[in-house]
């Protein structure tokens, strides 16, 4: 099936991810972006896995997010890739040991089904 291979294991992002998610009855402000005070989100995206079922799809989604301690200062800036010096660290490198970077995962189970 064409939407099996086409996502299986690779990364979604943007308009698919958020449509997937209120497909499976969830609201993609929950997910996409933080409302904790001070914080900001980045580097959102999904995995999928979709198993063909009787009825329509089962389905496995996982959605990623970092997010970045903004500062009150007047240098505040999330490291986004906006600043060139934003590209001189490798994140995933050093995230673990930095407190002002949060990692969130969660995982969405639902099922789609054909309308026939």
């Amino acid at each position: 099936m064409t939407i099996k291979t086409k996502w299986f294991g690779n990364k979604i992002k943007g308009e698919v991810l958020e449509n997937l998610i209120v497909s499976l009855g969830k609201k993609p402000e929950e997910f996409l972006k933080t409302n904790e005070e001070n914080w900001g989100s980045s580097n959102v995206h999904g995995k999928v896995n979709i198993c063909p079922t009787e009825k329509g799809f089962d389905v496995d989604l996982y959605v990623f997010r970092t997010d970045y301690f903004k500062t009150v200062s007047s240098e505040a800036h999330i490291m986004n890739g906006t600043l060139t010096g934003d590209n001189l660290l490798d994140f995933n490198d050093w995230s673990f040991y930095n407190p002002h970077i949060k990692r969130f995962e969660e995982h969405i189970q639902g099922e789609l089904k054909l309308k026939c």
